[in-house]
């Protein structure tokens, strides 16, 4: 049996089935959000330490769920 190369290209696309996980990622990351209301809080700007402080949530954390929704 002939063995390939990991190296070579695949006979099929990978691209459609990682855009599909972004997009589960991006869904779950949304979820999170409508959940804890963060929208209708974000309506009135606050500071990242005030959103952290009365949603009970990490700074590092905060700030990446901030820049995946403005992606």
């Amino acid at each position: 049996m002939e063995k390939k190369s990991l190296l070579a290209p695949l006979a099929v696309s990978p691209q459609p089935i990682i855009r599909l996980e972004y997009q589960s990622m991006l869904h779950q990351v949304l979820a999170v959000t409508v959940r804890a209301g963060l929208f209708s809080y974000l309506a009135v700007p606050h500071t990242l330490e005030e959103l952290c402080r009365e949603k009970h949530w990490r700074p590092y954390f905060t700030e990446l769920v901030l820049k995946i929704l403005v992606l």
